[in-house]
């Protein structure tokens, strides 16, 4: 069953995460920056230069969403307190790997306003005087941010050029827009000329709060409180794709089993991702699982092997399941006051 039937089967919307509002320390810290990268005026009508930032995490760690919620909440305000436009420039070519410069001063002369008889000018210097003035001009009405993402994917060259980008001049103004590069790796390695005039911040993923929070406001009752704490404690669940892919396998088990609710053994079924992490979910020692080991064998374990096998040091794929197994089973025995207990 796909997981959009499971959920509906379940009594959850279609897309159940959609409605989810969560205020994460990740979308804190990138909010911090990118409220930086816009130029601000004080009093006295002196401009606060906008600032070159990247937003780094891996794919699904809610990179573009933090960064959005963010601008989209920016309310920028003139000398006199008056609302100005914050102009935003998207650069939407598919092929990441082929936008030049030339793609961003386009996207650049496309979104920002100008004179509708003013045609865009295919002559270079022409161009980047064209480009000066229509940002210069549109300063003095809000500020500018060149938002491109996948920048990990850009060239080498288009990442060098933005720095020439921000040294365009009109007037007595320079570093006429903020640029906001959202990636999976840091674009400016290598590069000090620019790296060194640039902030990056570094998405660390869900906290464990965090995640029994999104959870609860995705699902509700349908979670069991056992169920979210396994979700909570696993590394699997730290990044927003993956907390959700965890969830609607977990969703999955439930209903063919015949519940109405995920319980802690489906959690834990769908979200260990090592026998270690799932040894602390069960709450079970090496100790308990050497004997446990001895009796279904019939041979003396120790600890030091168990300890070996959990941690990956020696393969053994008979011992590994006979583990698993068993650790299961001691998760989903675990009393609700036990889990309780374990709450931090």
């Amino acid at each position: 069953m796909s997981r959009i039937l499971t959920r509906t089967a379940m009594g959850l919307p279609a897309d159940p995460w959609s409605a989810v509002r969560l205020d994460t320390a990740d979308q804190t810290r990138v909010g911090t920056l990118v409220r930086a990268a816009v130029r601000t005026r004080d009093r006295a009508g002196r401009r606060t230069p906008p600032a070159m930032i990247q937003v780094l995490g891996e794919r699904g760690a809610g990179k573009t969403s933090a960064v959005t919620a963010t601008l989209a909440s920016l309310a920028p305000t003139d000398r006199q307190g008056q609302a100005e436009a914050l102009h935003v420039v998207h650069v939407q070519r598919l092929h990441k790997e082929r936008v030049s410069i030339g793609d961003i001063e386009l996207a650049i002369l496309t979104d920002l306003p100008r004179p509708a008889t003013e045609r865009i000018s295919t002559r270079g210097e022409i161009r980047s005087r064209q480009l000066a003035r229509t940002m210069g001009q549109c300063d003095r009405t809000g500020p500018i941010v060149v938002l491109l993402e996948e920048s990990h994917r850009l060239h080498h060259s288009t990442i060098a050029a933005l720095k020439s980008l921000r040294e365009l001049r009109h007037g007595v103004d320079t570093a006429l827009c903020g640029v906001v590069m959202i990636g999976q790796r840091d674009a400016l390695v290598g590069r000090a000329e620019i790296a060194e005039r640039t902030d990056t911040v570094q998405m660390e993923g869900l906290l464990p709060s965090e995640i029994t929070r999104a959870v609860h406001l995705a699902l509700g009752e349908i979670c069991s409180p056992e169920a979210a704490e396994v979700f909570a404690v696993s590394a699997d669940c730290r990044n927003w794709l993956d907390l959700q892919s965890r969830v609607d396998q977990a969703l999955a088990l439930a209903h063919a089993a015949g519940r109405r609710a995920i319980d802690r053994s489906d959690a834990v079924r769908v979200t260990h991702s090592g026998l270690r992490e799932l040894a602390q979910v069960a709450q079970v020692t090496n100790v308990q699982i050497a004997a446990h080991l001895s009796d279904v064998t019939g041979r003396r374990v120790s600890d030091s092997q168990v300890s070996r096998i959990i941690s990956g040091e020696r393969t053994d794929p008979a011992a590994s399941s006979r583990i698993t197994d068993f650790l299961l089973s001691q998760a989903a025995s675990l009393p609700t006051a036990a889990a309780g207990g374990s709450r931090g």
